[in-house]
């Protein structure tokens, strides 16, 4: 009987290509009040990452955003609540969200992933 049920992935960059419909280079967004910078844009999904300690927002109107920290810990401020994160976890923002608000103390680092614009869930 054959176990296995998993296939391997081929990590070359044709099959990278092929499979989202294109590369695209880092690009720096903005270096103040922290790094950001967008990592990943394709017809699926988009990834940014947030590098700072300094307050700044996180976040956006409209599709749901899901945050992802690498590094660091702080909290998000969404109407007078406080919501605390650390590294490893992962916090979805809800599309009725919007922006919120991250504070940290020390260097944070944030992955934030959307849905393209004009996509519903």
């Amino acid at each position: 009987m054959n176990q296995t049920h998993l296939y391997p992935l081929r990590f070359e960059p044709i099959y990278q290509y092929r499979l989202w419909g294109g590369r695209y280079p880092v690009r720096a967004l903005s270096a103040k009040p922290v790094m950001r910078e967008r990592l990943f844009l394709c017809k699926h999904f988009r990834l940014w990452r947030h590098q700072g300690s300094s307050p700044f927002l996180v976040g956006a109107a409209g599709p749901p955003r899901v945050l992802v920290c690498i590094a660091g810990n702080g909290s998000l401020d969404h109407k007078g609540g406080e919501y605390l994160f650390g590294k490893g976890d992962v916090r979805l923002l809800a599309a009725m969200v919007g922006e919120c608000l991250c504070r940290s103390g020390d260097p944070v680092t944030l992955l934030e992933i959307s849905l393209p614009k004009g996509t519903t869930p």
